[in-house]
């Protein structure tokens, strides 16, 4: 507002400076308003950003002639004359307040502490002071992929849901809890990196590369989960079609069946089972068969002309398809286990 006022001639640089400034301490209520109800993380970034921006208005005030005057020498017209104070302001409280960066973020903890509950999601199991022993960190690294597959399991679980409920919160926990995928993934490598690896047994570095294989598919699934059946979540609740009764259980069955075959890949891993590896295989081969049959069954729909069908056909059959890249991943896991085996 204040630069269109500019660009007509009815502000001058003397009555912006002030606005400006109190502007910037008005970004401070959005910031309040976002951080209600929100988790200690939100908070502390809500409390630095209205610190930073009230400190710097106060630090300011008392030169504003002198910054006025500096601002005059940066360009010959008010508009930019505004636009550069405002970019100046903020550059200048970033460059004052960075060498204090550490300390002000210990005073916002002690501020608003983490209360009970609300601890830090990060790593339960990756203990530094096994490392020089590869069979307890292996266990170890094992214990904490296996954490990593229940928030998976969870999400892709939950993931039918929101398609028959609509849930738009749902929907978001389930697009936040692949944060914490992504994170386990990266720590659970970072772990294996650590290992001492010149003590590790052909059987151990069997297994370290199991564990990165295994949480690698995981993290695919879970983006899998989270970038593409999430989207045509977002995508069926905006534009607002339903699928038809048949079609929605056909995709329900499907899912259903994915999930099984999900769950007996986590016993696989967690077992190094062979045969039930095996199970995973020939479930690959009966989900393949599965998905054609019901990508037939949507399309003789659409030569029915049924409504639904037609108003749904992308998001169906883009589900359809997600779901069999998720057992694709699920069937990978099966990969090295076999190999271990000798088959």
């Amino acid at each position: 507002m204040v630069l269109a006022l500019s660009l007509q001639d009815l502000m001058t640089l003397n009555v912006a400076i002030p606005i400006i400034l109190g502007a910037n301490i008005g970004t401070c209520a959005a910031a309040i308003v976002t951080s209600m109800g929100a988790n200690v993380e939100a908070r502390q970034v809500a409390a630095a950003h209205i610190f930073f921006k009230v400190l710097g208005v106060i630090i300011f005030f008392p030169f504003i002639g002198l910054f006025r005057y500096i601002i005059e020498y940066t360009a010959s017209d008010i508009p930019r004359q505004i636009a550069n104070a405002h970019t100046m302001f903020n550059v200048a409280i970033a460059v004052m307040f960075l060498p204090f960066a550490d300390p002000l973020a210990n005073l916002i903890r002690k501020m608003i502490p983490e209360g009970e509950g609300e601890e830090r999601f990060g790593p339960k199991y990756l203990d530094p002071h096994v490392l020089n022993t590869p069979a307890l960190a292996l266990g170890q690294a094992t214990r904490e992929a296996l954490r990593m597959s229940d928030i998976v399991q969870w999400m892709l679980r939950e993931s039918i849901s929101v398609f028959q409920t609509n849930n738009r919160d749902l929907l978001y926990k389930i697009e936040q809890r692949d944060d914490e995928v992504d994170l386990l993934d990266r720590e659970i490598k970072l772990y294996l990196t650590r290992i001492a690896q010149t003590t590790l047994t052909p059987a151990e570095s069997k297994r370290e590369f199991e564990i990165i294989a295994f949480t690698s598919n995981m993290e695919n699934i879970g983006d899998i989960i989270d970038k593409n059946l999430m989207e045509l979540a977002k995508k069926k609740i905006t534009s607002g079609v339903s699928f038809s009764d048949e079609g929605m259980k056909e995709i329900v069955d499907f899912h259903q069946k994915v999930v099984e075959n999900f769950d007996i890949s986590i016993s696989a891993f967690a077992s190094r089972n062979k045969d039930l590896a095996h199970t995973i295989l020939r479930h690959k081969v009966h989900l393949g068969e599965m998905e054609r049959d019901l990508r037939q069954a949507h399309i003789n729909r659409l030569h029915m002309g049924l409504q639904e069908a037609i108003d749904t056909s992308a998001i169906h059959l883009d589900i359809l398809s997600n779901l069999k890249r998720i057992n694709s991943h699920i069937t990978n896991i099966s990969y090295p286990i076999l190999e271990e085996n000798g088959e």
